[in-house]
């Protein structure tokens, strides 16, 4: 997906396996829609390695984890 400017964003307290199969499916209903392909982000503040890792490297889902402020 290289040169994206779309992206598909859920934010959760903690990453979680519900935040990722909405970013995948919201991803495939723009895709419906518009017929373009964005990006999927999941920003969090809380991730666990095995779940980022699934949601990097098996759905190609951005996720950023931000700290409290």
């Amino acid at each position: 997906m290289k040169n994206c400017s779309e992206y598909i964003v859920e934010v959760e307290r903690e990453l979680n396996y519900m935040a990722i199969g909405q970013v995948v499916t919201y991803r495939y209903l723009y895709y419906k829609h518009s017929g373009k392909m964005a990006k999927p982000m999941i920003i969090c503040r809380k991730a666990s390695r095995e779940l980022k890792e699934a949601a990097q490297l098996e759905q190609g889902i951005e996720v950023i984890e931000v700290s409290e402020m």
